[in-house]
């Protein structure tokens, strides 16, 4: 037996006997799905076209997360915060560096807010805030030119993704333009002409943001749990980050990400098995074929804060008359298309700016009384379209006072299914009390563009987004530079709740710097009468975000309850990354 040992080894050390390695252990997997830039326009530039997509998530995060439900804020880049009306001062973790081992200091969010400050304006922010100090590497103060109530939120909950040591260069330019900003908006408060000063910002912010373009490395420079390895055109992996504070707590070596770009597409993935958490809006025989199809993935309807609205072209006629939108909202059946377009929504019973989830906070039963919640009455929007000169004709349809039949467009956008199926059944029940409408799809590259143009006549939208305050809503209907706003073209100029001339816009900037409850009740109701009487869009559902959670599969250990829907339902990747880097999501043995 000792000889045949002997030969045994001496064979070995020769090479000639193979003996069977242990196989290499497979990563630890999350899976999920994203949107991103093709190569080779991808980039790791955060302020140019192309740049770092659904990595963000990932390898980046913000001073604090915040729990909407709870009114609560959690550290994150920072461990406290102290507070007075003029600043908060935040103090940040010592131990946060960048992938390239330099330390993460106060520097890195100065230069994140006054560089997106220069590229993306962030009025939001740099309205309301005078200056941001940083007396010491690890201490920021936002002191503010006018305390905000959402300001304050925004602030501490921003993305910071700009390495100082990087974007240095770019730092004075971005500094001027803010403070032209600042500038230009005191003007504007006092009433003076401001012609000239708006030309020098595009100007100096076209050439900025060029500047800034021109900078396109392979590659984002994070200082999260994980890091980019690898995108192509259908797949995107990150990897764990060794310089990450936590990394012995992070259990799960890859994320993947597939490119997710229709809510078909989404299902297809999760009945396969493929995916660990997504939220594609889905209608029930498809949850249903999910669930079924894999058992251990669970289907969890959280608040989205969000509202689904038909936007219009208030610059268009017949979209411009008032008791036009009345009409319109007398014919749609906003409950009916819920159930068809999103069955796990909220439907809108008053079309006020405010979410169902958050009416009966903000509206008292004095101001209900004088709502008009918009039943389904065809009698009514007969009466209205008369009233405007519009007639029927023999063949059952509508025409303007000048025989022009009233035929329109509702557009919906391409993969975002919801909107598609929203657009038409609408389509369908204007066509059908004699208004004619036709859905249309436009794709997603020229949904936006089109929009902005203001060549459309309606379509599905984003209503109003309010996580964190009614006020984020009303911004978005009433600010010129907020999104429907800018589409519709709505003069914010009104007769309000009293009879009174009321500016909706300055209205609106009143609340945001009104830190008394009870008057920001009074502006919010104001608010609510005025959104209610003039319709600038028609709201009909509020979103719920429709997750999909696999456990047990990849990964396990979900914090189901309110944990789970209290990250979920401000910010679902900032809720699912934590668990990810503190280890509460672990592998599948």
């Amino acid at each position: 037996m000792r000889g045949l040992r002997v030969v045994f080894v001496g064979l070995l050390a020769l090479g000639l006997v193979a003996v069977a390695q242990a196989p290499a252990p497979k990563p630890a997997v999350f899976r999920t799905l994203g949107g991103w830039d093709n190569p080779p326009a991808y980039h790791g530039n955060p302020f140019a076209p192309g740049g770092v997509g659904a990595a963000k998530d990932y390898i980046w995060g913000m001073l604090f997360g915040y729990d909407v439900f709870k009114g609560e804020f959690w550290p994150y880049l920072g461990t406290d915060f102290e507070e007075t009306p003029e600043a908060i001062t935040v103090h940040l973790r010592k131990d946060i560096k960048w992938e390239d081992g330099t330390p993460f200091t106060s520097k890195d969010v100065r230069t994140s807010f006054y560089i997106a400050g220069g590229a993306w304006t962030w009025s939001h922010i740099w309205k309301y805030t005078e200056e941001i100090e940083t007396p010491d590497d690890y201490t920021v103060v936002f002191r503010w030119s006018v305390p905000s109530i959402l300001v304050r939120i925004q602030a501490l909950t921003e993305w910071i993704m700009t390495p100082h040591h990087i974007y240095e260069k770019w730092l004075p330019a971005a500094e001027e333009l803010v403070k032209l900003r600042q500038e230009m908006w005191a003007k504007e408060e006092a009433g003076e002409d401001v012609t000239e000063l708006k030309k020098t910002i595009e100007e100096k912010t076209t050439a900025f943001k060029d500047s800034l373009a021109e900078y396109k490395p392979e590659k984002p420079m994070g200082y999260g749990p994980f890091r980019l390895k690898s995108v192509t055109a259908d797949e995107m992996v990150l990897e764990k980050s060794p310089t990450f504070w936590a990394a012995d707590k992070v259990a799960v070596d890859e994320v993947r990400m597939y490119k997710f770009t229709t809510n078909e597409l989404a299902w297809a993935m999760f009945i396969a098995g493929e995916v660990d958490l997504e939220k594609p809006a889905t209608p029930p025989a498809v949850v249903e074929a999910i669930t079924t199809a894999q058992p251990k993935i669970k289907h969890i309807p959280v608040p989205d804060f969000a509202s689904f609205c038909v936007a219009m072209n208030l610059t268009r006629y017949p979209f411009s008359e008032k008791d036009f939108r009345k009409a319109l909202a007398y014919i749609i059946d906003r409950d009916k298309v819920r159930k068809i377009a999103l069955y796990y929504g909220s439907t809108v019973e008053y079309p006020t700016g405010l979410l169902p989830s958050v009416f009966d906070a903000w509206v008292s039963p004095d101001l209900k009384k004088e709502l008009n919640p918009y039943p389904v009455d065809l009698a009514k929007a007969e009466e209205l379209l008369k009233g405007l000169g519009m007639t029927k004709g023999p063949d059952g349809f509508w025409v303007s006072p000048e025989g022009k039949p009233l035929e329109f467009e509702i557009i919906g956008r391409a993969g975002y299914t919801d909107w598609v199926i929203a657009a038409e059944e609408i389509a369908r029940q204007l066509t059908d009390f004699g208004i004619k409408t036709t859905p249309k799809v436009i794709p997603g590259e020229v949904f936006g563009p089109t929009l902005v143009a203001q060549d459309y006549d309606m379509t599905i939208e984003f209503g109003v987004f309010a996580k964190l305050h009614p006020v984020q809503g009303f911004k978005r209907l009433y600010m010129p530079e907020e999104w429907i706003a800018k589409i519709s073209g709505f003069d914010p100029k009104v007769t309000g709740r009293a009879g009174e001339t009321v500016d909706l816009s300055k209205l609106v900037e009143e609340l945001m710097v009104t830190p008394d409850p009870a008057k920001q009740k009074e502006i919010v109701a104001e608010l609510a009468w005025c959104t209610n009487e003039y319709l600038p869009v028609i709201e009909f559902l509020e979103k719920n975000a429709q997750f999909f959670v696999c456990d047990g599969v990849r990964v396990t250990g979900w914090p189901y309850g309110d944990e789970l829907m209290n990250k979920f339902g401000w910010n679902w990747r900032v809720g699912s990354v934590k668990w990810l880097f503190d280890g509460t999501l672990k592998p599948v043995p």
